[in-house]
């Protein structure tokens, strides 16, 4: 190791680049060949950062440790084997955003990609990475040597708390407020491989690695047939383009608001979630009708939420009364009888 970066002839390298490649491998991206550099162990980020020039940044204490000692077959902790799998979740989850294409004028200036990216395109992008990596995880870390590491409580599996009832005890998350942004994911890329009759692990691995400025207009190509883009002059494609790219990002805000803080649990987070990924390939499939000529009828929004899902269940208020009732009368105060509709008591 030196001046920060890790050594491509080290132990450390070779594995942190394996897992990377065999996630990759598994999206459709070529060998990875950026740099490893080593974080403080006191940054505000604790565990991991992309940088727009292709280099990754790693804490040496929290994620490349619990890797070779896991490599060794050597817990070394009371966590293990849950830190050795959360340690692979990072350097997985960074692979996978190195591998679209970064914009060049980006890439010069260097700094963090998160930095580079407009709000939304970087939380559908950060998304895409971390839901394909909780799925294939087990399969990377296996081939890489780690199998035993692996723990069996995957993140999206979690029914604990999300929000301002939450449970404090969760299972390990690469970003703990994701859930409705990985669920999105998910409900996105189901309904786009239905739509167009692909594979699902296809039409995933063509988002992640399409360009991250261009992927709504990537996601109409895919649920749109090619005689039908033939059709059009480039102009028309362009214009196309554009409209479906302002539509699908304004359903796909509704997954970034701030009522996902106060979601109950995190299977209603999810649920929600899914639903605004559905609406959001529902909105370019009837995009792709309407540009193709076809007869469809425009989708109905799916994400409805009740109070109680939002909120909780909350203890009943036990001061209201049913209208018509008439509670026992006490010295000085009104029964209520005289007033109708519900009262809520003193």
């Amino acid at each position: 190791m030196a001046d920060g970066w890790l050594d491509p002839a080290s132990a450390e390298y070779r594995l942190i680049t394996g897992l990377i490649d065999s996630a990759r491998r598994r999206v459709g991206a070529e060998p990875w060949t950026g740099r490893i550099g080593l974080m403080s162990s006191l940054s505000m980020r604790r565990r991991s950062r992309s940088e727009a020039d292709g280099s990754i940044h790693l804490n040496p204490r929290e994620v490349i440790a619990p890797l070779m000692q896991a490599q060794a077959g050597k817990p070394g902790s009371w966590m293990y084997p849950r830190a050795a799998r959360d340690a692979a979740y990072t350097v997985i989850y960074e692979g996978l955003r190195q591998s679209s294409p970064i914009p060049a004028d980006a890439a010069q200036r260097g700094g963090a990609l998160d930095r580079e990216l407009s709000f939304g395109e970087n939380m559908l992008d950060q998304a895409l990475a971390e839901q394909r990596t909780y799925e294939i995880a087990q399969e990377v870390m296996a081939e890489n040597g780690l199998a035993d590491a692996y723990s069996v409580d995957p993140p999206e599996a979690a029914l604990a708390g999300q929000g301002l009832n939450a449970d404090m005890t969760t299972p390990f998350r690469l970003n703990p407020t994701s859930a409705s942004n990985t669920a999105a994911v998910k409900g996105l890329v189901d309904t786009v491989a239905a739509a167009g009759n692909r594979d699902r692990d296809d039409v995933f691995g063509s988002l992640i690695t399409h360009d991250k400025t261009d992927r709504w207009a990537h996601v109409f190509r895919l649920v749109t047939a090619p005689a039908d883009l033939s059709n059009l002059t480039q102009y028309q494609r362009k214009t196309a383009f554009a409209a479906v790219s302002l539509e699908a990002g304004r359903k796909w805000s509704h997954v970034t608001s701030m009522r996902r803080h106060t979601i109950s649990t995190i299977a209603k987070a999810e649920q929600w979630g899914y639903s605004i990924g559905v609406d959001t390939a529902a909105a370019v499939i009837y995009a792709s009708h309407q540009v193709c000529g076809r007869e469809s009828a425009r989708p109905v929004a799916r994400q409805e939420l009740s109070p109680t899902d939002v909120l909780g269940a909350q203890a009943p208020f036990t001061g209201v009364k049913p209208p018509g009732s008439t509670p026992a009368a006490s010295t000085g105060q009104s029964t209520g009888a005289e007033r109708p509709g519900p009262e809520v008591g003193q």
